[in-house]
């Protein structure tokens, strides 16, 4: 089971802005920005979340997801799981202000995860979270990602102890 932390005001209002701010958009816009503010481009990279939370140079911070990926590219329509991915991404902004460097797979990025998770789970929706993960994770190991599994497997691990199981 997940310990309940208290409430910290800050944190709370740091993230609800960040959920308010982040950019929900089409595939051709979240390729254009990832382009212009990130040099990346993910048409090369299919098996590959397009979500994506990071900080400028000037500190200032952005969440941008391409919504068509959720719309259609998992082979069902999973835009209704979109707050729970800007949530993760929200958590990990949070985690790490102060940071030069962030480490896609470290600790920051796990207990996202969890807090993620406890959010599905408290709005009744862990579930179709979970449901929805899965899907993706499968869609992206069919791709090639030999990472994704494992952190499925987290997934199910830290799930279990939020209900107790």
């Amino acid at each position: 089971m997940f310990e309940i932390q208290p409430i910290d005001n800050e944190r709370e209002a740091y993230l609800a802005q960040k959920r308010a701010e982040a950019l929900v958009v089409s595939n051709v816009i979240y390729e254009t920005l990832c382009r212009q503010l990130l040099g990346i481009e993910h048409v090369l990279a299919p098996a590959k979340l397009h979500a994506q939370a990071f900080r400028l140079i000037d500190d200032s911070e952005i969440i941008i997801i391409d919504q068509d990926q959720f719309k259609s590219y998992f082979g069902q329509d999973l835009t209704p799981m979109i707050p729970y991915t800007i949530e993760h991404e929200a958590q990990e902004l949070w985690l790490t202000r102060g940071n030069d460097t962030m480490d896609p797979y470290g600790p920051a990025h796990y207990e996202a995860i969890r807090q993620t998770l406890m959010k599905a789970y408290r709005d009744g929706n862990l579930d179709a979270f979970l449901n929805a993960k899965r899907l993706i994770y499968k869609t992206f190991e069919a791709a090639g990602d030999t990472r994704v599994m494992s952190e499925w497997d987290f997934y199910k691990t830290e799930s279990a102890k939020l209900i107790g199981r």
